[in-house]
């Protein structure tokens, strides 16, 4: 997760007018996956995988995922530099 729980209020404010977005990934039915993503930076602001799946693969599948789509959308993968 990209959000320190323990400073999420600076790490939060860093995003301030940024375009962010809800995502989930798998099925849209029960995704195994939803994620709050900032799009300006191209970061995972926090996800939560599906509590009654458990699948490794799963969550790296929705990982990459999820570099592929910011990198369609033309976004840097790198890591918010704000988030350090």
């Amino acid at each position: 997760m990209g959000i320190d729980l323990q400073n999420g209020y600076r790490d939060l404010l860093n995003h301030v007018g940024h375009e962010i977005e809800l995502a989930v990934y798998g099925d849209l039915e029960e995704p195994h996956n939803v994620a709050i993503e900032c799009m300006t930076c191209g970061c995972v602001l926090i996800d939560f995988d599906h509590p009654e799946i458990v699948d490794p693969d799963l969550a790296e599948m929705a990982y990459l995922r999820r570099i592929k789509e910011a990198s369609r959308k033309g976004i840097d993968n790198s890591p918010c530099a704000e988030m350090k």
